[in-house]
């Protein structure tokens, strides 16, 4: 286990990686270091190569997708938890916009399994809420949802499709 200063400068570094992930552009090793406050020996120790950082960023976001889909599910119906959590995954992937080819293939794999299997979550809560239908396969929405996240939209126009999206998804009778 790593020791707790180790741990907090992994924490800030992710913290500054996605603010200036956020920020557009080419992100250089050194801007990320500058936005910790550390210095890039420390940066490289954490993660030896750029493609290890925005991994380890792509990483954080998608652990926070799935972990956020309790809370979601507690908060709100359950057609309700999807929309939002649907926004929340194009607005991450918006912000890392152009990131995502840095993602080796197991790593991109092992990403896309945690959103299928956090969506699949979802659609089975809807499902049994008699609020989504029955017949979603979790692989398709996911596949609508990349190529929306693809598209050069405003977070209103994704959100708005995002809606036409749940429209579909939505049992006939919820609609």
């Amino acid at each position: 286990m790593p020791r707790s200063d180790a741990r907090l400068n992994r924490e800030r570094i992710l913290d500054a990686a996605r603010t200036v992930l956020g920020a557009g552009g080419e992100p250089s090793m050194n801007a990320v270091a500058k936005a910790a406050g550390i210095g890039p020996g420390t940066l490289y120790r954490h993660f030896p190569t750029r493609d290890d950082l925005v991994t380890a960023v792509f990483r954080a976001d998608v652990d926070e997708l799935a972990a956020a889909v309790g809370p979601l599910l507690e908060q709100h119906g359950p057609l309700e938890a999807l929309d939002r959590w649907l926004v929340l995954v194009v607005e991450r992937v918006h912000a890392r916009a152009g990131l995502a080819d840095t993602l080796a293939g197991a790593e991109a794999s092992a990403l896309y399994a945690v959103v299928r299997d956090a969506l699949a979550e979802l659609l089975r809560a809807g499902i049994g809420a008699g609020q989504v239908r029955a017949e979603p396969d979790p692989d398709d929405v996911v596949l609508v949802v990349g190529l929306l996240c693809r598209a050069d939209v405003t977070p209103e126009r994704a959100a708005r499709l995002v809606d036409l999206l749940l429209h579909g998804l939505a049992a006939r009778t919820a609609a």
